[in-house]
């Protein structure tokens, strides 16, 4: 197995969603701005994930 890659490189919004632009979440900008662009993750990026109040 190779370890080089991350398994995450890039986060979109699917050609398939059903966004409404006015909706919430696509309200806050950073958000709306994630759909439009898309995040490419460098490596190095940790993501720590949890329950609300868990961190």
């Amino acid at each position: 197995m190779d370890f080089d890659q991350p398994p995450v490189v890039r986060v979109e919004v699917g050609s398939s969603a059903d966004v409404d632009p006015d909706a919430w979440p696509m309200t806050i900008p950073a958000v709306a701005q994630l759909a439009r662009e898309g995040l490419d993750l460098p490596r190095g990026v940790t993501f720590l994930v949890g329950e609300n109040g868990s961190g």
